[in-house]
């Protein structure tokens, strides 16, 4: 009788550990940790977006902290987006900008374009519109006058004050770019478009100057669903949409995918077209460095849409370089403040640790990189740095493997505990006269 309860609880602690392994060890597929939220950016802040930021937030982050900000950040947006509900437009192209921004709002849990969290990407993203700003200035004037003394009310007039910042500064920067592109007479001549047929692999992240298409691999069966990609579709060239949207295909299951929005990197670019509703629309010659969006294609739809795209000169470059900071009365930028991370000490447990510090990894080409080589690198690095995402990237999956060896180790462990104090059960069992088969 005891040996049959002895076996039922080898069995319950058998089925316990599995359901505890299964539901631990599931490997997240790259679409999933796309999800985990803003800080895992797809296209990380090169220099000038980096500088950017830390002068807009400086004059804020001397009056409230960090955590503070945040919450400043989602309470006026979440304030923002339920007043401007409640209003009535008549104006079509109005409606479909504010149908847009629904479909980018992370409360919008049925959008699968939705940023991850209230955060000061989101904000900019937002503030980048003309429509956004517009609307934005006018609320926070019948908003402000609301505000009480306290002092959860000072904060929100300093994150207030913060927002028409950055409105001022983006009307700056838009209105010296609209001046020098007058200034300079710089055109774009469209050529005759080349009919390409040849397949478009997806990529993680923009490298090369040019134009991409933002996608999302809608295969169910493959490991990047919904997981937004890129492809590169060059520079120097006219590209028509729809012809190029058929061509692109997932880098993991060869599937075709979604083109869900058009972005730029490092160059000039313009684009025309006609709508479904006949009419037509031009867009002028715009400049940028880092990534930009297209957003404006998501408001129509198309019967034909070219693009257009052509690299920098040295001038244009040194001007979009240094039109943002020049764009700042204190030009002075703050230094990042990166936290270090806690370090393993060399007593650290296997249930701690799992014995990473033994783990090395072994590229194609036989350099050798220890997991503390990499952690160190990724730590130290400068999101600025052309080689910070791809670095970022590979860190974050080995420390997902990182905790998997530490966690199959530690359950191990456990296990064999388990098994000793059976087998003491067992003996002590054989010992009375009471043998049972187990």
């Amino acid at each position: 009788m005891i040996g049959a309860n002895s076996q039922a609880a080898m069995t319950v602690v058998k089925d316990e550990k599995t359901k505890e392994i299964s539901s631990e060890f599931q490997i997240k597929t790259e679409a999933e940790l796309s999800n985990l939220g803003h800080y895992y950016r797809s296209c990380p802040r090169n220099k000038i977006q980096a500088q950017e930021k830390r002068l807009m937030e400086k004059t804020l982050l001397s009056k409230v902290g960090p955590k503070e900000k945040e919450h400043q950040r989602k309470k006026i947006l979440r304030n923002f987006f339920a007043w401007n509900a409640k209003q009535m437009r008549t104006d079509p192209k109005e409606i479909k900008f504010w149908n847009w921004i629904k479909t980018l709002n992370p409360d919008n849990v049925y959008s699968d374009e939705r940023f991850k969290s209230m955060s000061y990407e989101f904000l900019d993203r937002l503030l980048s519109k003309s429509i956004f700003r517009e609307t934005m200035s006018h609320w926070l004037s019948i908003y402000e006058p609301s505000l009480e003394a306290g002092d959860e009310d000072q904060k929100t007039r300093h994150f207030i004050s913060f927002i028409r910042s950055c409105i001022s500064i983006k009307d700056t920067v838009n209105s010296k770019k609209e001046n020098f592109i007058a200034d300079h007479n710089i055109e774009i001549t469209f050529d005759e478009v080349k009919s390409n047929s040849s397949l478009k692999i997806t990529q993680k992240q923009p490298i090369s100057a040019g134009c991409y298409f933002e996608i999302k691999c809608t295969n169910p069966s493959c490991s990047l669903l919904k997981a937004k990609e890129f492809v590169y579709l060059g520079n120097g060239g006219t590209f028509e949409y729809l012809n190029e949207a058929q061509s692109c295909v997932c880098r993991e299951c060869r599937a075709p995918v979604s083109v869900f929005n058009v972005g730029f990197l490092s160059c000039k670019w313009a684009f025309k077209g006609n709508t479904t509703d006949g009419q037509y629309v031009e867009f002028p010659v715009d400049l940028c460095t880092g990534y930009t969006n297209l957003d404006e294609i998501k408001l129509h739809s198309w019967m034909w849409l070219q693009i257009k795209t052509c690299d920098l000169t040295s001038e244009e470059n040194d001007f979009i370089t240094g039109l943002v900071v020049g764009s700042f009365q204190d030009q002075t930028i703050p230094k990042k403040k990166y936290k270090k991370r806690k370090e393993i000490s060399s007593e650290t447990t296997c249930e701690d640790s799992g014995q990473e510090k033994g783990m090395n990894i072994e590229l194609d080409s036989g350099t050798q990189f220890s997991a503390d080589m990499i952690s160190q690198g990724v730590q130290t690095a400068d999101e600025t740095d052309p080689s910070f995402s791809l670095r970022f990237q590979f860190k974050r999956d080995l420390d997902n493997i990182k905790r998997q060896i530490s966690e199959i180790a530690f359950n191990t462990y456990k296990n064999e505990q388990t098994i000793a104090a059976l087998k003491e059960e067992y003996r002590r069992l054989t010992e009375n006269g009471q043998k049972k088969d187990v």
